[in-house]
């Protein structure tokens, strides 16, 4: 892409290329359709013309047809898996089009991993509709899917962070092959069952095939069937004994694919996903890559005979297997070849080179899709940067950040820093001024950070950290949990890790809500200090103004920042900015007003 286009012009030119190529898949696929149409009266015309002329003369005629035949029916399925592909890469462009414009295609969002996240629960907006793991994510495995959310669950080493920063940076400016490799994604998604599925039948012993007796049969058997027809055609041996000799050998056959169906049948219903899944390693092995990781993944799938091509192999022995589907092809394979025993020795050899190498190809095949999912974020938003990763406990430095999840019209940057251990601010402000959504801006950046993917700022330094959070308390009537008691739940979980000296920086937003005024100040101050006492690091934000007063009780260990609001002609008027000091607006006579509430009467 030219470094001047955009993400929108580049998804435009896109749709408009791809329609183009499908337009032209089409009109071929129905040019191919009316050939074999043509061909199938051309097969019926011979066969009733040549019939009186005899069997050889038909045949030879008949044969060839059928050959082109053959060819134009595999010819069309080849056609029909190009149409889908281009159908999946224009809806790719197009939902990444919608995405530009805050509208997440309607895929996987996640929810299942918010009990993963612990006490803090969905404070930062992870998981679920709207959230950030649908706005990032584009892996539809589940190897990728469970990879991404592992990226926001679980604290990185910087090398790893750095490592992938780097894969993303070279992945961002590959849309083309990242587009490739989600359409085949997005074509069958590959499940962790059938690795466990495949893993099952690899350490499972099946009817052994190893015997020499079953080596003859297989070549035996087929040669009495051939040498049957050659006495036949000859005249050397009569109707009855043909025809008994053909349907034992059928009979035999049958009951060696009752004896292997079992063996089959655990891998019957994964043959879609291989399909995709040999695609997808493939898309990986074509890949010119510079970056040594990148390169390193693609080495794991390279041991002598490429990944890809050992999943086709496998995939191509369970649909041969599928034959017995169609009687008419079935049988005569059946008798002349003993068909699901040339497989099934086909399936055992398949096995015996497998050393265990295909977990990590899932393993492959998911990190790819979690580093694509983090350059198609880059690609998306070029004006976000990768942040620096600081040696230094704690420094946090931000210019112009932004809440990923708030389109750049809607959203108001801030800047904003954080250096040294046992350091709070205070943060206070009037109602909906923008306290909470400051906090998350932080947080949600900083798990970005950690993902290895770019964050919404101009200047992000951000040392190896965990966020945790005490912001969304709710109660739960399952556990006949009050909302108060919820809250002492998550200060207890954070209280230990702080006393475990965990790198952890806290987000905190209106501590003790559940409680009276009072008893909130007291628990307020008390926690304060001691988070402090254990050098944590954090921000809590806060409607009481008198915790403001610890800034002068501690200097040096806690400041004072607000949000305010301004009335105007009896409108609110709200500019989101962070400001030094303490809050000394207030809003909350006047919103009630506006909803109905009359205070001059309560006066």
């Amino acid at each position: 892409m030219d470094k001047t286009e955009g993400p929108k012009h580049f998804y435009e030119q896109q749709i408009g290329l791809i329609a183009m190529t499908a337009s032209t898949l089409k009109n071929r696929r129905m040019l191919v359709s009316w050939a074999r149409v043509i061909l199938m009266l051309l097969l019926i015309y011979l066969i009733v013309t040549l019939w009186s002329s005899g069997i050889s003369i038909m045949v030879m005629a008949v044969v060839p047809v059928l050959i082109v035949f053959g060819v134009l029916v595999s010819y069309t399925v080849g056609l029909d898996e190009k149409i889908l592909h281009h159908k999946l890469l224009k809806q790719i462009n197009e939902e990444e089009l919608a995405a530009l414009n805050s509208r997440y295609p309607a895929v996987f969002d996640g929810a299942g991993y918010i009990p993963r996240l612990g006490s803090s629960g969905n404070d930062l907006d992870v998981f679920g509709p709207s959230c950030l793991y649908p706005f990032v994510n584009r892996a539809f495995t589940e190897p990728g899917r469970d990879l991404m959310a592992d990226s926001f669950l679980i604290t990185p080493s910087k090398e790893k962070v750095l490592q992938k920063q780097r894969a993303v940076k070279e992945l961002r400016d590959m849309p083309e092959w990242r587009q490739q490799f989600q359409a085949y994604s997005m074509r069958n998604p590959v499940t962790i069952n059938s690795l466990n599925t495949i893993n099952k039948w690899l350490n499972t012993n099946g009817k052994s095939f190893d015997q020499p007796i079953w080596w003859i049969i297989r070549f035996l058997v087929p040669a009495i069937a051939w040498f049957a027809v050659v006495l036949y055609w000859n005249d050397y041996i009569p109707d009855g004994l043909f025809n008994i000799t053909m349907l034992l050998i059928l009979a035999f056959a049958f009951w060696i694919g009752k004896m292997i169906s079992n063996e089959y049948g655990q891998l019957s219903h994964i043959v879609s996903e291989l399909e995709s899944f040999g695609y997808l390693l493939q898309t990986v092995e074509d890949g010119k890559f510079e970056d040594p990781y990148l390169k390193s993944l693609q080495k794991k799938m390279d041991e002598g005979v490429s990944a890809s091509s050992k999943i086709k192999t496998l995939r191509k022995i369970l649909n041969r297997f599928d034959y017995r589907l169609n009687p008419v092809v079935y049988i005569p394979l059946s008798i002349f070849l003993l068909w699901d025993l040339q497989q099934i020795f086909a399936l055992e050899k398949w096995k015996k080179t497998q050393t265990g190498q295909i977990n990590h190809w899932y393993d492959v095949a998911g990190e790819m899709e979690v580093i694509s999912s983090l350059a198609n974020l880059s690609f998306n938003h070029p004006e976000w940067i990768f942040p620096a990763i600081s040696d230094n406990w704690f420094e946090l430095e931000t210019t112009v950040v932004g809440h990923p999840l708030i389109p750049a019209s809607k959203s108001v940057a801030n800047d904003f820093t954080l250096k040294g251990t046992g350091q709070f601010i205070i943060l206070t402000g009037s109602n909906m001024a923008g306290k909470s959504t400051f906090l998350r801006t932080l947080g949600t950046n900083m798990l970005l950070a950690m993902t290895g993917g770019p964050v919404n700022a101009r200047v992000f330094t951000v040392p190896i950290v965990r966020v945790m959070s005490s912001m969304r308390i709710s109660d739960n009537l399952e556990e006949e949990t009050s909302t108060f008691y919820a809250e002492l739940k998550k200060l207890k979980t954070i209280l230990e890790a702080v006393k475990g000296r965990e790198r952890i920086f806290l987000l905190l937003d209106e501590m003790l809500r559940g409680t009276n005024a009072l008893d909130r100040h007291t628990g307020s101050v008390a926690l304060i200090r001691q988070l402090i006492k254990y050098e944590a690091v954090g921000i809590i934000a806060s409607h009481d103004i008198s915790l403001t007063a610890l800034a002068e009780e501690m200097p040096g260990k806690i400041d004072n920042y607000h949000f305010d609001s301004t009335v105007e002609n009896n409108e609110i008027i709200f500019d989101y900015k962070l400001k030094e000091g303490i809050c000394t607006s207030t809003n909350a006579t006047l919103l009630m007003k506006k909803i109905g509430i009359n205070i001059e009467d309560e006066n």
